[in-house]
């Protein structure tokens, strides 16, 4: 099953289809960092964009 990670706030933000520990890089050790795993690219990529715009 595809997994795609959502970096709302870290280091890089975006919708990411990569392997957790690759994905975990760009939010371990961020203040704050927010992030959501969907099994979806489109839920993710909804999610990202609502996010940007709010």
């Amino acid at each position: 099953m595809p997994r795609f990670y959502v970096v709302f706030i870290g280091r890089k933000t975006g919708v990411f289809f990569d392997e957790w520990d690759n994905v975990r890089k760009l939010v371990d050790g961020f203040r704050c960092a927010k992030y959501q795993l969907f099994s979806s690219k489109d839920e993710a990529c909804v999610a990202f964009d609502s996010f940007q715009s709010s």
